[in-house]
């Protein structure tokens, strides 16, 4: 409900005493002290945390660039191995070698000219 007819009534004034309009100078000087030793804090501590963050996201942007590189060149080392795995199994193959051997006019030795030499074993049983 809105009473528009009726003022309503004053407060009456504190206990006689008068109200201070502005603090003594020794009191401002005292807070703009603790104020100015409040922003150095604050800046001493809040500004390394800054620059401390931007440099951490600065190496991280850069350790993320190195890592890009060294994946492309590890998928382009990989598809070259495979390349060359490929390679090794085509020239390594029996009938190919085959051929090559009779183009450079190597023939197969007779059975009785080839001579298998056993090496004497040096295990735990046998004598050096």
């Amino acid at each position: 409900m809105v009473d528009c007819g009726t003022p309503k009534p004053r407060k009456a004034p504190a206990s006689g005493k008068p109200r201070a309009t502005s603090p003594k100078p020794a009191t401002r000087k005292r807070v703009r002290r603790l104020r100015l030793r409040f922003a150095v804090v604050i800046a001493a501590v809040v500004v390394p945390l800054i620059v401390g963050l931007v440099s951490l996201n600065a190496v991280l942007a850069q350790t993320s660039f190195s890592v890009d590189a060294l994946t492309t060149r590890v998928n382009t080392l990989q598809q070259k191995g495979e390349e060359l795995r490929k390679d090794v199994a085509v020239l390594s193959a029996p009938d190919r070698v085959y051929r090559w051997a009779l183009k450079q006019h190597m023939i197969t030795p007779d059975p009785r000219d080839v001579h298998v030499l056993h090496p004497p074993a040096h295990g735990p049983g046998s004598t050096p």
